[in-house]
């Protein structure tokens, strides 16, 4: 069986990278960003879909979001296909 192949869900805090921002001294973009986000449907639990914050991140800087991910936990799930299925 190859477990390679499945569905991976990869997530991060949204408090903790708005604080991430406030640090580098991003205020208004993390409170804008956490205003936005924070009842959204990308965002279960407090935790975000990283590939949103991707692709907010990656718009300006693409080193801004390797710098995150160095800095802040990405909580990852997988699911393999053998057990992935649409209701």
């Amino acid at each position: 069986m190859n477990m390679t192949k499945g569905y991976k869900n990869e997530k991060m805090e949204l408090k903790a990278v708005c604080e991430w921002l406030e640090v580098r001294g991003m205020k208004e973009v993390a409170t804008s960003l956490f205003k936005a986000f924070e009842h959204h449907t990308w965002t279960d639990n407090g935790l975000i879909r990283k590939d949103v914050i991707s692709d907010i991140f990656n718009a300006s800087s693409p080193f801004l979001m390797r710098e995150l991910e160095c800095d802040v936990t990405t909580y990852v799930s997988f699911t393999p296909d053998t057990e992935a299925h649409v209701d």
